[in-house]
């Protein structure tokens, strides 16, 4: 009885195994825009995610990308190239985030202007969001400035390698507690 309700539990565990997918996925950076609206409630507008695989090295461990994976503000995507765009990274501590940000992503569809830079922490940084079709000078067309914008950095990896070693170790000690309960 007992052994054949181990062996329905490795065949569940086995079937629930063979349908997930091998992720080879390379660490992407994120980088989550939060502005204060008019109620001082924090309002997410903005992310940007950088593929690190896509950056070239520059000096030592820090790498350099000119392109973006994916940039959506108030949920619309942003095509790249933009004009003026640099994220720098360390690829040993990708913990830290970016050590450099710049961006001049204007006209964005026509609704937003959006401008940043941020040298490694939210207190050296500045980011403007600004209305597109109001002129630069009109105070109405700022949308997010300044102090309002806050940018924490976070690194995204991938989750299930973890699990699967997890189950692989796990299937070894089982394995090897079968076979010295056999062989007595």
């Amino acid at each position: 009885m007992l052994k054949s309700v181990k062996a329905s539990l490795l065949g569940a565990t086995l079937l629930a195994i063979s349908g997930l997918q091998s992720v080879q996925a390379t660490p992407v950076l994120v980088q989550d825009f939060w502005g204060k609206d008019a109620q001082n409630q924090q309002v997410h507008f903005a992310r940007l995610v950088v593929d690190t695989k896509a950056a070239t090295q520059w000096n030592g461990n820090f790498y350099q990308a000119t392109n973006w994976q994916s940039f959506t503000i108030f949920g619309q995507d942003v095509q790249t190239p933009a004009f003026n765009f640099l994220a720098e990274f360390d690829i040993s501590d990708l913990l830290k985030g970016f050590t450099f940000l710049q961006f001049d992503v204007s006209d964005v569809n026509n609704q937003y202007n959006f401008f940043g830079i941020n040298f490694g922490n939210v207190n050296d940084a500045y980011y403007e969001l600004r209305l597109a079709d109001l002129p630069y000078s009109d105070p109405q067309g700022e949308v997010f400035a300044g102090s309002n914008v806050i940018a924490p950095t976070a690194t995204v990896d991938a989750p299930t390698s973890l699990g699967m070693l997890a189950i692989a170790a796990t299937a070894i000690a089982w394995r090897r507690r079968q076979q010295s309960q056999l062989s007595k």
